[in-house]
């Protein structure tokens, strides 16, 4: 519990001459800008894009045990090699940070597990996973409780068929009952023309699904959404989604069940997930090709549970941890430092808390800028040098050490 105390701010008078002086004054914000890969804690994993690192080691930092040259990304690669790895790294503007981009090309790309990816079939895989080479941490063995947490976006003209397209899995890892998913979460194109986003379930392995869920797919389309899934893995176990907007933390999908199978049999010794672009090429003409956006990966176990990310009004006595969003007034504002919010630490009075999320790319404070953002002044375009908050007068053209021209 935080006292009454108003939370001690940066000093920022030395200004923004060197990076030692950032990393100085103000380092928690940097240690949370530029370490994104790091856990909040013991019993939570993160994958969070950080603009950086190559993508596949970020995410194999994370899903791979130290040692193993295995790769927790399925992906078509060698199918198009001119065009490169197949999930980048670009600054979104609307969670003002780096996000990473799915790429998958309808008529070059197979299913990328399939000979290591270099297999044009009856379908398309992009995902990345957990499996056997990955640490117990990111696997749910029998008796455990696990939370998931991930944002998307859907692209505003994003297609879907009549047949599947995956965008996120669970899945035994093994065992004789591991081809089918047990949950799915699903957009997909019923006969009637309506596009649809489903939760599926398949209990025993069979292939044989029930929807959870079949809501309309347009409000899941061209926002950034954040999930939140628990899944108990006994016999029975019981699971829960929920769904919201980030911008205004909307709730778009919620839906729980217990008393359900979770574990399957058949030798299953544990559960896994997965994420990306799994589709079938039975209806390739409904199809294109597809950039879906995802970030902040999250997994916990136990009594943790990821932090919400999807913005809802800011209140008092709320414990907000890192990366929180809230909203107040007309802004958006994301947490820097773990607190209880009191009546008189509204966001824009406690710098030391909160940054602003920018609505747009035109350069504004107090924002986090990592490394590479780009952001407009004045009618100039400028390359971030330095990872740092922005404050008053530390606008692009007066902070050289900060801002690059382009």
């Amino acid at each position: 519990m935080c006292s009454r105390a108003r939370p001690a701010l940066m000093d920022n008078r030395a200004g923004p001459a060197t990076r030692e002086n950032i990393v100085k004054k103000r380092s928690l914000p940097l240690v949370v800008a530029v370490a994104l890969h790091a856990p909040l804690s013991l019993a939570q994993v993160h994958v969070v894009a950080d603009g950086q690192t190559d993508a596949y080691t970020l995410i194999d930092r994370s899903l791979i045990s130290p040692g193993s040259t295995a790769r927790a990304i399925e992906t078509p690669d060698c199918l198009h090699p001119d065009f490169g790895p197949h999930i980048t790294q670009v600054f979104d503007v609307d969670l003002a940070k780096p996000v990473f981009v799915f790429h998958l090309h309808r008529d070059i790309d197979g299913d990328g597990s399939a000979n290591g990816g270099c297999q044009r079939i009856d379908r398309q895989r992009l995902e990345i996973k957990t499996f056997g080479p990955s640490p117990d941490s990111v696997k749910a063995f029998l008796g455990d409780t696990v939370s998931y947490r991930w944002r998307f976006k859907l692209d505003a003209d994003f297609q879907v068929s009549t047949s599947f397209t995956h965008i996120h899995q669970i899945k035994a890892g093994d065992g004789t009952n591991a081809d089918s998913p047990i949950i799915t979460l699903t957009p997909v194109r019923l006969s009637s023309g309506s596009e649809v986003m489903e939760i599926r379930y398949d209990g025993s392995g069979a292939g044989v699904f029930t929807r959870f869920q079949r809501l309309p797919l347009a409000p899941f389309k061209g926002a950034w959404l954040e999930a939140r899934e628990t899944v108990i893995f006994t016999e029975p176990g019981a699971f829960s989604m929920e769904i919201r907007r980030v911008g205004d933390g909307a709730v778009l999908l919620s839906d729980s069940h217990v008393d359900i199978p979770t574990w399957r049999s058949g030798g299953t010794t544990f559960v896994r997930p997965k994420w990306g672009l799994y589709r079938s090429l039975n209806q390739i003409a409904s199809l294109r090709d597809e950039q879906v956006r995802f970030d902040g990966f999250c997994l916990a176990k136990g009594t943790e549970e990821c932090p919400r990310l999807a913005a809802a009004p800011w209140q008092a006595g709320v414990a907000y941890q890192v990366g929180d969003l809230a909203t107040n007034e007309s802004d958006t504002w994301k947490c820097i430092q773990p607190h209880r919010s009191q009546s008189d630490w509204v966001p824009p009075q406690v710098p030391a808390l909160w940054v602003k999320v920018p609505r747009t790319q035109e350069w504004t404070q107090p924002v986090q800028y990592p490394l590479g953002a780009e952001v407009t002044y004045q009618g100039a375009t400028y390359s971030c040098r330095q990872p740092h908050t922005s404050l008053p007068g530390w606008t692009p053209p007066a902070t050289p050490a900060l801002w690059l021209p382009k």
